[in-house]
């Protein structure tokens, strides 16, 4: 009885996978509204020589019902002020009577409110377009499990070549788990665009109800690319681990290697920890969450950092 080297997730298994889904990310939700803001956003009038007039048409002003929302900069709540405007603490922004607007700031403030509403119906429309078309726009991103399989299949060939020779699998297992694989990472990262895309229509309908400004906007849709970044690194870490875990049994139990004894680290989940040093079949994995009775080999739960060691030539029963 041998024990072969044991296999811990690498970044260079899934980094690349995390930029996929990134890019998968960024064309499919983002790129449509953000190119929508692109669209929306008036060019500096730098010829103006009125400020008021400038921060209107460049959209950093916006006026509705008595009140001036946006970006002030000194000069401009300098000329706000000059107007009879009163700036309201708690708000943060200007209030002012439509019956004290100058004559010829009258048309820039009502084209900077109509702006901002084509802007909002703009971006709502984008979202269920794009929401409309998610079921083809994910598959048509590309997802680098190849990848994946080909650095952790020639790093075990590597460890254990001082002990042992293993056989390849074979096509119909190899693109199983692949597809399996790759499938998965296109459902969570499905999941997620869903959750954002509620998310974001929410926040461009409030933002249009609230009155708040073209950068206010710009800055939560920012934030929330970087949410899905985060995300993308989830599960592409996620994924790639349990990618692992089904790679080890297929690969194992096709050369004759059916027992592994699970290690956890001091700081795994209870439930875990009290699997540490015991042995089991890969084909007959341990309960890993005695709330639910759920079974898993090492790295398929969630956010598992346990790892499996092969043992070459075991004789006797799971303990």
């Amino acid at each position: 009885m041998k024990y072969l080297p044991t296999q811990r997730i690498k970044s260079n298994y899934y980094l690349h996978i995390k930029k996929d889904i990134e890019q998968m990310f960024y064309g499919v939700i983002y790129k449509p509204i953000l190119t929508v803001m692109q669209n929306y956003r008036i060019p500096d009038l730098l010829n103006s020589v009125d400020v008021l007039m400038t921060a209107f048409d460049n959209g950093d002003l916006m006026y509705e019902n008595g009140i001036i929302s946006g970006k002030f900069n000194a000069k401009i709540a300098y000329e706000l002020r000059k107007i009879g405007a009163k700036f309201d603490k708690v708000k943060r922004c200007y209030k002012l009577s439509a019956t004290l607007m100058p004559n010829e700031l009258r048309v820039h403030a009502a084209q900077s409110g109509r702006k901002a509403r084509e802007l909002h119906d703009a971006l709502k429309e984008a979202l269920d377009n794009t929401y409309a078309n998610l079921e083809v726009a994910i598959p048509g991103y590309d997802v680098g499990t190849n990848k994946t399989y080909e650095r952790m299949h020639g790093d075990i060939k590597h460890a254990v070549k001082s002990i042992t020779v293993l056989h390849d699998l074979n096509d119909s297992q190899r693109n199983k788990i692949l597809r399996d694989y790759t499938e998965n990472v296109r459902t969570y990262a499905k999941n997620h665009a869903v959750e954002q895309f509620a998310k974001i229509r929410k926040m461009v309908e409030e933002n249009a109800l609230e009155g708040n400004r073209y950068e206010s906007l710009q800055e939560r849709i920012k934030h929330e690319l970087g949410v899905s970044q985060n995300k993308a690194n989830f599960i592409a870490r996620q994924e790639t681990s349990n990618f692992m875990a089904t790679y080890h049994e297929a690969i194992y139990s096709g050369n004759g290697v059916t027992h592994y004894k699970w290690s956890a680290r001091p700081v795994a989940r209870p439930d875990h920890l009290a699997l540490h040093g015991r042995i089991f079949r890969y084909d007959t994995p341990p309960i890993t969450d005695r709330s639910d009775g759920r079974r898993n080999n090492p790295g398929c739960d969630f956010q598992c950092m346990c790892v499996d060691i092969p043992i070459l030539g075991y004789i006797g029963a799971a303990r």
